[in-house]
């Protein structure tokens, strides 16, 4: 029993000597409080705990709301380019205007009976043919130049087309030698065509001439050649062909006079 009450008493001891010594730090703040006199906050308003990773937003998101950047718009610039207009024809007029305006943006091919179109091929001796060979491909601000450029181009076609058909005539014993010879021609009209219209991007009006006038000389090459023949004579299979590209090179001279 002695035993019990010397235990006791001896515990009771210890414990209020470290309650005596704990109160003489009473007046140290605690980490909590020192933090929350940092930001001069009261201790009160000092956070119970640590916040957990999680609860700490990513920096993306780090902002109070006056920090915050406002959502912008895109600029008209920077939004998807708009398709409802088609590029104007002209390379320099698109490069030198800022934006494409409903007027400066093509409209649909022109009326063969276009006056502009009529005013350009009446000058010609072919004019129905001239506005045919030109105005699906037209827009409703072409001009001089750009009618004489598509007669050219017409002119191309209808001499491919006229090589390929002597292709397809050359093995035909017949006519073999006759068609060889529309095939040189045919060729030396190609050479002539791009030799003109090299010459037309020049401004060299003289070559461009020269050259145009020797298309219809070799195109009529072919045409003799057949006349040649009594039997072939009246019935050429490329006397058709021949005369619309003589026709249309007629034509892509009197245009190119009036520059």
């Amino acid at each position: 029993m002695v035993l019990v009450v010397y235990f006791a008493s001896t515990l009771f001891f210890a414990l209020s000597a470290e309650a005596t010594w704990l109160s003489r730090f009473s007046f140290f703040p605690s980490h909590l409080e020192i933090q929350a006199a940092s930001f001069g906050l009261s201790p009160e308003l000092a956070p119970s705990q640590a916040p957990s990773p999680a609860s700490v937003p990513p920096l993306s998101c780090a902002y109070s709301p006056a920090q915050a950047p406002a959502p912008q718009s895109p600029s008209p610039a920077a939004q998807a380019p708009s398709y409802s207009h088609a590029p104007a024809p002209s390379l320099q007029a698109v490069s030198s205007s800022p934006s494409l305006s409903p007027s400066s943006s093509p409209s649909a091919a022109v009326s063969p009976d276009d006056p502009g179109l009529r005013n350009i091929c009446d000058k010609t001796d072919y004019p129905a043919l001239c506005r045919a060979s030109v105005f699906p491909f037209l827009h409703s601000n072409f001009d001089h130049f750009s009618v004489l450029k598509l007669s050219i181009d017409a002119c191309v076609n209808h001499t491919q087309a006229a090589i390929q058909k002597a292709a397809e005539l050359a093995n035909n014993p017949d006519t073999e030698e006759i068609i060889q010879v529309c095939q040189e021609s045919y060729a030396a009209a190609m050479e002539d065509l791009k030799e003109s219209a090299s010459a037309l991007a020049a401004r060299d009006l003289i070559t461009f001439r020269t050259k145009m006038s020797s298309v219809i000389t070799s195109i009529g090459t072919c045409d003799e050649t057949f006349g040649e023949d009594p039997e072939m004579e009246s019935s050429s299979p490329l006397s058709a062909i021949d005369e619309t590209i003589t026709r249309l090179a007629s034509n892509v001279i009197a245009i190119g006079g009036r520059l």
